[in-house]
């Protein structure tokens, strides 16, 4: 992202009065925002979304700290890494993950080399399915 882009950003921002930003963004553009945001003396408050971990600690320490005192929002993350249900749900979480990973491994290990051995065509549609396994019969 080019620095005019974001100087103008923040140039448009703070012309239009706007007293509260919301960023769903990466921390690498509220990095440079906040510092943009301090260069031209426009305070507004920053209202933090969780995405890419800017609602933690050591990202938020990352942005212009003077216009960082701002910032309101909430963060789900302390819920999940230091409770015994954060840990149930990520346990859980990883294990249908990794029971999704093996059937997609197996459905794909059968099914592949099915394809290769068998000439398959456009006929072979499920809406024409049942004629054609009535023609190979």
């Amino acid at each position: 992202m080019s620095r005019l882009f974001r100087k103008d950003l923040v140039a448009k921002l703070k012309s239009a009065n706007a007293t509260t930003v919301v960023c769903g963004c990466d921390p690498v553009l509220l990095l440079f925002m906040t510092g943009k945001a301090r260069e031209q003396n426009y305070f507004p408050e920053w209202v933090l979304t969780g995405v890419a971990f800017t609602d933690q600690d050591i990202v938020g320490q990352l942005f212009d700290q003077a216009q960082w005192v701002n910032s309101v929002g909430v963060s789900f993350a302390g819920d999940v890494l230091t409770t015994p249900p954060g840990w149930a749900m990520i346990s859980i979480g990883i294990g249908v993950g990794f029971l999704f990973a093996i059937a997609a491994l197996l459905i794909s290990v059968i099914s592949f080399p099915l394809l290769i051995d068998r000439d398959v065509g456009a006929s072979l549609c499920p809406l024409d399915l049942d004629s054609t396994l009535a023609a190979e019969r």
